[in-house]
């Protein structure tokens, strides 16, 4: 619909059909783009990526989209300090509080990790960023709650040796960061995470 790439949520029925379909067009056609996306038990959709803004300037977007195909709320996220951002992942808790997961680039050219936490009316609560050194990059790629409401980021880290190595960070509620855990194999290299997800058991399983 806009003049660049627009983020767009299509609901199918179980024959194909399409049910409804719904686009974000942002700041003045510039681009938009869908990063990760998430459904919850009542059939809402929650979505995040990046969107530019007239100064080309990419912005983590989050926006959630009703079962009708309604939308609800969009949020645009990136302080002052950071130049660049983009939401790369999404879940929310048992209680519908959402988290968004994403990287902001520091004005060193080196990207932080940033948690967000939002209500379930889209009310930001909450927002943390994490990075190891101030020279290293640390980029997301999953994240996911328990049942507790604790939330787990599996991430991508170089500040050793200048090489990927696998990050897992668990924060509280409160976004209190309870532990880190870096991950580097025998060998000198890169070792790259892919996706991480939580069993019916309550444990972490992560590809990498």
């Amino acid at each position: 619909q806009g003049s660049f790439t627009d983020i767009m949520a299509i609901k199918y029925a179980a024959s194909g059909a399409i049910m409804w379909q719904t686009y974000f067009n942002g700041y003045s056609n510039i681009i938009d783009e869908c990063k990760d996306a998430y459904l919850d038990g009542q059939g809402n959709s929650y979505i995040t990526g990046f969107t530019g803004d007239t100064n080309d300037v990419l912005k983590i977007i989050t926006f959630k989209i009703d079962n009708s195909g309604a939308l609800l709320w969009q949020k645009v996220f990136l302080p002052p300090v950071y130049n660049q951002g983009f939401g790369l992942g999404i879940t929310s808790d048992n209680n519908g509080n959402i988290y968004t997961c994403g990287s902001v680039r520091r004005a060193n050219g080196t990207n932080s990790i940033t948690l967000l936490k939002y209500s379930a009316g889209g009310d930001l609560l909450g927002s943390v960023f994490f990075n190891k050194t101030s020279s290293s990059s640390e980029t997301p790629v999953s994240v996911c709650t328990d049942n507790t409401g604790n939330i787990y980021i599996l991430a991508s880290s170089n500040a050793v040796g200048g090489v990927n190595d696998i990050l897992m960070l668990k924060y509280d509620p409160s976004l209190q960061l309870k532990w880190q855990n870096t991950f580097s194999g025998s060998a000198f290299g890169n070792d790259i995470p892919v996706k991480m997800i939580r069993s019916p058991d309550n444990k972490l399983v992560v590809a990498a």
